[in-house]
């Protein structure tokens, strides 16, 4: 079936038919109450903070980088940038919070040269910010208002709506560039893989047609997760997941604000149940809404016929994936059998011949949402 021309189109379609559901929570603990923001506010901010985008000449040469890790902000400024054809590139926090050198954050800046440099607040990124003050000409961007030497992101999610807004959503194509993913840099420096708006709407596509459920009239989804956004696992295939099928996604953070454990459950999505390597904290967190979730598994589990997902990783990770999922049925996993829609699975050996059973390989796939170049 086809896939959407642009993630913008699903929040779109989701502020229409369901515009008080819930989009997206966040919480310090279990302690604090939620913060969210429904579908609708959501598309009014994004809407709103894409015509300061659009002011400000951000551009695929010049896209808007973010620094700190997932949150409201952070999703929606993302999601402005993208509403209007510019690409966002989200950046491991650990290159700003835990580095000595700034090596990867620099090299990262010097690559990209951002129109806007977004952080949730900007003295825990102070000396990150400082290092890379001579390399970039962006706007510093700081989710907390009181920041004085940032740009407030509330200001810019009040900015009048303009009428350009509409006329750049249009232009979006499946060809638009929609962020640039990081590698981990594990063989050198990081490089950019670029996700189009296709990779990413139609790795959904084929989830959806994989996991039935999800498209289940009345169904309700809820998923929280720690996944960072940094990564192709926390953002295009939870993250989307949630938007393409208009459920809510609350961010749990661990001390500081800082991601500690990369995790994620599907909580509801009527049966079966699917997880995410749940984690007791996950089932602290499930119980305190008495919702019924799996017992702890690294599989999802279910009675009868179970669809889920099989994650192809490779060797230093899984970034040049769109997220393709292939299914498992009965508890057993399947490599190619039972593909996702519009994707190709092969065993190969070095010689590209297919692989004997029993013998070691690699695993090629081939589809619409896999990568098609880098930068860097």
């Amino acid at each position: 079936q086809e896939s959407a021309r642009c993630i913008g189109d699903w929040l779109e379609h989701w502020a229409r038919q369901a515009p008080d559901r819930i989009f997206l929570g966040e919480r310090a603990s279990v302690e604090t109450p939620w913060s969210t923001v429904s579908y609708r506010d959501a598309l009014g901010i994004v809407r709103q903070a894409a015509s300061w985008v659009l002011s400000q000449g951000l551009s695929a040469e010049r896209p808007l980088v973010i620094l700190s890790d997932n949150g409201i902000d952070h999703a929606l400024f993302a999601l402005s940038a993208q509403h209007v054809g510019v690409p966002s590139a989200a950046i491991s926090p650990a290159y700003s919070l835990m580095s000595r050198d700034f090596d990867k954050l620099k090299s990262t800046i010097e690559l990209l040269d951002p129109g806007a440099i977004y952080v949730a607040s900007t003295k825990p990124f102070a000396a990150a910010l400082a290092a890379i003050k001579p390399l970039h000409r962006a706007v510093i961007v700081s989710g907390n208002p009181e920041d004085a030497d940032a740009l407030a992101f509330p200001a810019i999610a009040a900015t009048p709506e303009s009428p350009d807004v509409a006329k750049a959503f249009a232009a979006v194509t499946p060809d638009t560039i929609a962020k640039f993913l990081f590698t981990s840099g594990s063989t050198g420096t990081p490089k950019a893989v670029i996700n189009t708006q296709r990779m990413l709407t139609s790795s959904q596509q084929a989830k959806a047609q994989t996991w039935t459920f999800l498209e289940q009239p009345g169904a309700e989804l809820v998923i929280l997760d720690w996944l960072p956004w940094s990564h192709t696992f926390g953002a295009n295939h939870n993250f989307n997941l949630v938007l393409r099928n208009g459920g809510t996604l609350g961010l749990l953070y661990g001390q500081g604000g800082f991601v500690t454990k990369h995790h994620g459950l599907v909580l509801s999505r009527a049966a079966p149940t699917a997880a995410l390597k749940q984690d007791t904290s996950v089932q602290a967190e499930a119980d305190s809404h008495r919702r019924n979730v799996p017992e702890f598994t690294d599989e999802a589990g279910g009675k009868g016929k179970v669809e889920a997902f099989t994650v192809i990783y490779r060797a230093n990770g899984e970034v040049e994936h769109g997220v393709t999922m292939l299914r498992t049925e009965d508890g057993r996993r399947t490599l190619g059998r039972i593909p996702a829609s519009d994707t190709a699975t092969l065993a190969h050996l070095q010689n590209m011949n297919r692989t004997p059973v029993g013998s070691i390989g690699s695993i090629v796939t081939a589809g619409d949402g896999m990568l098609e170049w880098r930068v860097g």
